[in-house]
């Protein structure tokens, strides 16, 4: 690897932080010596510039980030206006977008051209490459799962490699006959009374607006974000430039969330109102309507990611709903393989591309929530067809998706 110290950020969030550690030990592997900077530290402008500086070695150093931490002109790395130690040290940055670019509008338009940018989704990579052609290298890399409980992230050579049993020499997995879980779903839940105060200051005719835009997406789960916005917006203003439009977009970003809340509380209540126990692994669920409350079973809090992949080390089953991505996947599927978990999630081509349904993972579609308790009642009773799928879902993820996979793909674009 060309790069031998690569810098790395912590104490941003703690998902972004647990997937870099995660990065951070296959480049240790690799020979390379990781700085890790700390992000609620040193608020005083240029305050970290020492450090980076001490530790840069002209060529030989890089950043690997997510979702622009570290460069979204923090104070202590700051060296002028929309300028950074790192632009000055010409030091080559790697930046995973975990999201929709939409949410990274600013510091995109801004961002230095020659920075490289991952999408976790090929329609989000589409889009960047649209709407940001000064960037010149994007792109596509999948999200990927995370390692059992109090492993290190095992890849399938270190975990034995073997086509029955890659990745059970790393740690021992509960069957699926003996877990004590049914389904669980590792997700927050934001109330549509929350998700309304946002619109309510707003005039009536953008409010009806708002609500056009969230309806077209319900009713079309196969359009993306970007493009149902710009159907909105350009049926209203044909004329709009491109920073218009991007502008116009960045308001109307609280409707992905209202319409990820919408499906994920349609998918858990018709679960809970078919008699099926959730144990959901986040905060906010006991707000959800549902016939049977009595059913739902989990944490009534926000959790680590560490917490998340217990769960799903003990849990026959793990909910997915993606967020949107119609070209990508979530680490919650991958992560569930890895547990030894049956993913239960909807899909997209990409999904379709990599885990085989009724093999490796099972699948439904939004569209179709109302089929989903029938498909978890009929697999609970076959715990052999479980594990079958569980045990060829593994081999596949282990192969294919891991962070050590991932960390081998930056690597060799650092060549």
């Amino acid at each position: 690897m060309k790069y031998t110290k690569i810098i790395m950020f912590r104490n941003a969030v703690e998902t972004l932080e647990f997937f870099s550690r995660q990065l951070a030990e296959s480049f240790e592997k690799a020979g390379a010596r990781i700085m890790w900077v700390d992000i609620e530290k040193g608020a005083e402008k240029g305050s970290g510039a020492k450090k980076i500086k001490k530790f840069f070695s002209l060529g030989k150093t890089a950043l690997v980030t997510f979702n622009f931490i570290g460069l979204s002109h923090e104070l202590q790395f700051e060296r002028g206006e929309n300028y950074s130690i790192f632009q000055e040290l010409s030091i080559d940055m790697y930046n995973i977008l975990v999201d929709h670019p939409l949410y990274y509008y600013k510091p995109l338009l801004t961002a230095p051209p020659d920075m490289r940018v991952f999408c976790i989704d090929r329609q989000h990579l589409k889009f960047l490459r649209r709407y940001y052609p000064h960037i010149r290298h994007t792109y596509f890399m999948p999200l990927a799962g995370n390692p059992p409980a109090g492993t290190a992230d095992v890849g399938a050579e270190e975990a034995g490699g073997s086509v029955a049993g890659v990745g059970l020499n790393a740690v021992d997995i509960t069957p699926i006959k003996n877990r004590d879980i049914d389904i669980c779903f590792p997700a927050n839940y934001v109330t549509p009374d929350n998700i309304n105060e946002r619109m309510a200051g707003a005039d009536p005719e953008y409010r009806e607006f708002f609500q056009s835009v969230m309806d077209d997406l319900i009713s079309n789960t196969y359009k993306t974000l970007d493009e149902t916005f710009e159907d909105a917006i350009f049926a209203q203003f044909p004329e709009a430039t491109i920073l218009e439009t991007l502008e116009a977009m960045r308001g109307m970003l609280f409707i992905d969330l209202y319409v990820r809340s919408y499906f994920r509380e349609k998918a858990v209540a018709a679960l809970l109102d078919a008699g099926i126990p959730v144990t959901l692994v986040g905060k906010d669920w006991e707000h959800i309507k549902t016939k049977h409350p009595e059913l739902i079973r989990g944490t009534g809090c926000e959790v680590d990611s560490a917490t998340c992949t217990e769960y799903m080390g003990r849990s026959k089953l793990t909910l997915n709903l993606l967020p949107w991505f119609k070209d990508g996947a979530h680490d919650r599927i991958f992560s569930a393989l890895r547990c030894g978990s049956v993913p239960v999630t909807d899909y997209s081509p990409f999904l379709l591309d990599n885990l085989t349904p009724g093999r490796e993972a099972l699948c439904f579609s939004i569209a179709h929530i109302d089929e989903l308790p029938e498909i978890v009642n009929d697999v609970l009773k076959d715990t052999d067809r479980l594990e079958e799928i569980a045990r060829c879902g593994r081999k596949k993820v282990e192969m294919h998706h891991t962070w050590e996979n991932r960390a081998q793909t930056i690597m060799e674009m650092m060549e």
